[in-house]
């Protein structure tokens, strides 16, 4: 114990000088850690993006594509089991159900089936399209956890054409040629007919008039009878290119002239005001009204000099149509 031969290595400097300790030293010196190589390729970007060489990272992702490919194709709770459709008569309801039904089995790899990944979009678009009692899907809401509900505005006859020639052509309200009739048979009463006295080359399935042109009329039909007391017998019209529109009223009424080119709202405004100025006794007395000039009208009543002279043409201002 006086003589312990360990009490030489214990003294200050007695380890610098063993080669073995030296050489340890000097290799924890030179140590350097390994980092993380950057991500040399797609795949790897992808991976050290994602994390996905963590292990829950990537049972994680397994688990979610199972559930998403259980709730997208397989019979679930969010499966569409109940449509609902409003807008539409009996009839046309049950038919928009049917093409509805067979959008969904025709897009099951798409897994349209499911409310949870239904497009909107994509169904509204297909019902329109193959529908032809479907003028307008105004709304399509999911209401969890299996009903759509729809609500669609219809395509329905509201015009007669009685063009030069054996048959007249029955227009939807949106200008669709839906079928020709024989001039001989009885027109529905309920349709607003136009004599147009230019010939087209439009078939059944086309579109007749351009969408505006449709509106045109549908508001000067709808909003006529409102104030003036007149009610619409029937539209004439000479050919695509003409902006005028002459309007046959019942009863003996008057003629009135429109045009394409004004805006229908402004002169319905300006047609409710000159006719507040026009006495009920007067009303019958009228042979035209033209609405055709901006911002004004001209009433030309039976026995006055206008009356002698033949009807208006065209007015002079007229806008032209611009491009």
């Amino acid at each position: 114990m006086f003589f312990n031969k360990n009490k030489k290595q214990n003294l200050p400097g007695y380890r610098f000088q063993n080669p073995k300790f030296r050489s340890k030293l000097k290799s924890a010196r030179q140590y350097k850690r390994q980092g993380k190589l950057p991500p040399q390729n797609t795949w790897q970007k992808i991976i050290f993006t994602f994390n996905l060489d963590s292990k829950k990272v990537r049972v994680s992702l397994v688990l979610t594509f199972l559930l998403l490919v259980y709730l997208g194709y397989f019979n679930n709770p969010f499966n569409i089991k109940n449509i609902v459709i409003t807008g539409l008569n009996t009839e046309n309801s049950r038919q928009a159900n049917d093409t509805m039904e067979s959008y969904l089995k025709k897009n099951k790899i798409l897994a349209q089936k499911s409310l949870l990944f239904l497009s909107k979009k994509r169904a509204s678009d297909y019902l329109t399209k193959n529908n032809q009692n479907i003028l307008k899907v105004n709304s399509a809401e999911k209401i969890f956890p299996n009903t759509l509900k729809l609500d669609i505005s219809p395509r329905f006859e509201q015009f007669v054409v009685e063009e030069p020639g054996p048959n007249f052509l029955v227009l939807t309200n949106d200008g669709l040629i839906k079928y020709e009739m024989d001039a001989s048979t009885s027109i529905d009463s309920e349709l607003i007919k136009i004599s147009f006295s230019g010939t087209s080359n439009s078939t059944v399935g086309e579109m007749y008039f351009e969408t505006e042109k449709i509106h045109t009329l549908q508001k000067i039909a709808s909003e006529l009878t409102k104030f003036s007391g007149y009610e619409p017998e029937n539209f004439e019209l000479s050919d695509f290119s003409s902006p005028d529109i002459i309007l046959n009223t019942k009863n003996a009424g008057p003629k009135i002239y429109f045009d394409f080119y004004s805006d229908t709202n402004t002169v319905i405004k300006n047609l409710n005001a000159l006719m507040s100025q026009v006495g009920p006794q007067d009303k019958f007395r009228l042979k035209y009204i033209d609405m055709r000039f901006q911002n004004r009208g001209f009433l030309c009543f039976n026995e006055t000099p206008c009356a002698q002279k033949p009807l208006p043409e065209e007015a002079s201002t007229t806008p032209e149509q611009t491009d």
